[in-house]
């Protein structure tokens, strides 16, 4: 309800996309869709920082089934809040360090 007038000049100007009907409430349920929904529309994933059990995870875990380039940024391994990017780099999802490797990946520049 908080986000009404939003969503009323998001779909004005542009586009709403949803899974859910109007007036469907908010469910834990909704943010996995949600999350499926953006790996779609993203060509490229990065997850910067990210719990082992992460609502970053499932978009990455959709990008990959998708077909689309995961990447993460390296953390720090004794932090918990690292645990998952770091995972998905065990799992060979891309390295990003730099602006440049995210732009590279997304195919908005060229590796040098």
């Amino acid at each position: 309800p908080a986000h009404r007038a939003l969503h009323a000049r998001l779909a004005k100007g542009g586009a709403v996309l949803s899974e859910a009907l109007p007036g469907a409430g908010v469910t834990a349920g909704a943010f996995p869709k949600r999350n499926r929904l953006i790996a779609a529309l993203a060509r490229l994933t990065v997850v910067v920082e990210a719990g082992v059990r992460s609502g970053a995870l499932i978009t990455a875990s959709c990008a990959a089934e998708l077909g689309r380039v995961v990447a993460a940024v390296p953390g720090p391994i004794d932090q918990p809040g690292a645990a998952g990017a770091n995972g998905l780099l065990r799992d060979g999802a891309q390295v990003v360090t730099t602006v440049e490797d995210v732009l590279t990946l997304a195919g908005l520049a060229s590796r040098t």
